[in-house]
C-alpha cells in the first residue's frame, strides 16, 4: 500500500476561530508557531505534533473545525509525547 503525503496548502478545511467568530483556511504552520511560542516545545517536536494532528483532522472527513477542537488535539498529542504544558 502507497502511502499518500497531503501538503497543508492542499487541504479543503476551513478553520473556525471562535473568539473573533471568524473563519480561515487550515494553516498547520499557525499549529507548529504556537507550540514553539506558547509551550516552548522544541521545532521538531511542534512539527511532529502538528503533522500527527492534521493527519488525524483530515481522516475525520470534517469540512470545519473550531480552533478550540484544534487545541484540544494538540493538548492531547502533547501529552502522548510526554510534554507537560
Amino acid at each position: 500500500m502507497q502511502e499518500t503525503t497531503t501538503n497543508s496548502t492542499d487541504i479543503a478545511l476551513m478553520v473556525i476561530t471562535e473568539a473573533k467568530a471568524s473563519i480561515s483556511a487550515w494553516d498547520r504552520n499557525k499549529i507548529i508557531q504556537a507550540l514553539i511560542k506558547e509551550a516552548d516545545v522544541p521545532a521538531k517536536i511542534a512539527i511532529q505534533i502538528a503533522k500527527r494532528t492534521e493527519k488525524k483532522i483530515i481522516s475525520s472527513n470534517m469540512a470545519q473545525i473550531t480552533t478550540g477542537l484544534i487545541r484540544e488535539m494538540v493538548d492531547n498529542e502533547l501529552i502522548q509525547v510526554g510534554h507537560s504544558y
